[in-house]
């Protein structure tokens, strides 16, 4: 069975719309492995990173791709190496989860350094989201 939708440009700047609504003034939250299995997987050995304040509006949708604006650098909470990121609205309710990288990885979210360091600022340099 095949998983590939290719909508059109419309349906894909509304799912963007959508998704970028959600995040509007919500947090992104870094933890070390083993990412979960999805978004509704309770965290249980993985170890928060660092929270980082996402603004509202969160960004822009152009075509379906979600560019979320200037995300502010974000106080390191532990040490540890960044496996995936948790988006929550901004009631605090998991949107879901993302892939994260470093600088030109092509993962939904890069950093400047996956390799964190407790009490050391760290940096998403990009948070980008491609609708199907």
């Amino acid at each position: 069975m095949s998983d590939v939708i290719r909508f059109t440009a419309s349906r894909r700047t509304a799912r963007g719309s959508l998704h970028a609504g959600w995040l509007d003034g919500g947090t992104l939250c870094a933890y070390d492995a083993p990412a979960p299995t999805d978004g509704d997987t309770a965290l249980t050995t993985q170890t928060l990173l660092a929270v980082y304040e996402l603004p509202a509006p969160a960004g822009t949708v152009v075509d379906g791709v979600f560019t979320a604006d200037s995300i502010a650098a974000a106080t390191n909470l532990a040490n540890g190496t960044v496996a995936f990121v948790r988006a929550f609205d901004s009631s605090g309710v998991a949107i879901g989860d993302y892939d994260a990288g470093a600088v030109g990885s092509g993962e939904a979210v890069e950093f400047d350094n996956l390799n964190l360091v407790a009490g050391s600022l760290s940096t998403i340099t990009s948070f980008i989201v491609v609708e199907g």
